[in-house]
């Protein structure tokens, strides 16, 4: 999932009905993640993506089923798990359902809207030009604080991975 994209903003806002059905303060939620609340905050607005490592640190400060809000960030990307592998719902109307089903169990007797309409499988990043090993310091030397914390991310996930 990439920040700002359809599913970005549609699992945030799952994400906001699901915190607010508990009435938890976005500030309480990040104590228990270990976040300032902006970042809850642009998380739910679409702003910054739930990266899939994360996922069972939120479930668990949400206080849902970690499967339950896996299958919803999946979900909320156009996709289903078939047999441990990604697989894009060709039926809209199976994917409304799905996500209508999981949040009857993670936030009962919530309301939201459900947009599927712009829903389309996210690709992969190609990358386009390659970094020699060397040039690679000070390439991230150069980079901004906003751009080494989202660098970081992405080598943390990676670790993360690996240990799986």
């Amino acid at each position: 999932m990439r920040r700002g994209t359809p599913s970005a903003i549609l699992f945030g806002t799952l994400v906001c009905t699901i915190r607010t059905s508990q009435k938890k303060s976005m500030r309480q939620l990040g104590s228990v993640i270990g976040c300032p609340a902006a970042t809850i905050s642009q998380t739910e607005k679409g702003q910054r993506a739930l990266k899939e490592p994360k996922i069972a640190h939120w479930a668990l400060a949400l206080e849902v089923s970690e499967g339950d809000f896996r299958e919803l960030w999946y979900s909320s990307q156009g996709f289903l798990l078939k047999k441990g592998k990604r697989v894009f719902y060709t039926e809209v109307g199976d994917l409304f359902i799905r996500i209508t089903n999981l949040m009857d169990r993670l936030a009962p007797s919530s309301t939201y809207d459900i947009d599927l309409s712009d829903i389309k499988p996210e690709g992969p990043i190609v990358r386009t030009k390659s970094v020699k090993t060397n040039d690679l310091h000070e390439i991230i030397s150069e980079l901004t604080a906003q751009e080494r914390n989202r660098v970081q991310g992405y080598v943390d996930a990676i670790i993360e991975n690996r240990s799986l």
